[in-house]
């Protein structure tokens, strides 16, 4: 389950947010709609925007976090204070928490190896089998109840 984490969930949700936006753009498209459809198309490219754009890049100094076309926060890997393993990898600073999905293998060897020594680690919750498959079923019924719903 954590291959998927790292490497096609980012793909996924992404995919999956201009899916939808292209979908919801075609029936304004086609002709009449309800202001409704116009409302839940334009609180879709909202969310997009910001999913399409995120993007996390770690050097030896600092981390850099996209969260919208003109917006990145930049944070020292030296402010860094404690590294959680959540359901993604969360940097804790004195002032805030930095969670970081979607990164690869090569990233986050960059991003241990800048890591200060003294950091604290917070272990992670031991992964068993039935969280991710709990999991799994709860994104499947989402899904289903969304297709419903749309």
């Amino acid at each position: 389950m954590d291959w998927l984490v790292t490497t096609r969930y980012p793909v996924l949700v992404r995919f999956g947010a201009l899916f939808v936006c292209v979908i919801l753009a075609t029936a304004i498209a086609k002709g009449p709609v309800s202001a409704l459809t116009v409302v839940v198309t334009v609180g879709a490219v909202c969310l997009a925007v910001p999913v399409l754009a995120y993007r996390a890049e770690i050097d030896a100094k600092e981390v850099r976090v996209r969260y919208a076309p003109f917006y990145t926060r930049h944070t020292p890997i030296r402010n860094v204070v404690t590294l959680a393993e959540e359901k993604t990898l969360v940097l804790v600073t004195a002032t805030s928490r930095i969670r970081l999905w979607g990164l690869s293998p090569k990233a986050r060897e960059v991003l241990f190896q800048g890591l200060p020594h003294h950091l604290d680690v917070v272990p992670a919750r031991p992964c068993r089998q039935s969280d991710a498959a709990v999991s799994i079923r709860r994104h499947k019924r989402l899904t289903m109840l969304a297709a419903l719903a749309f």
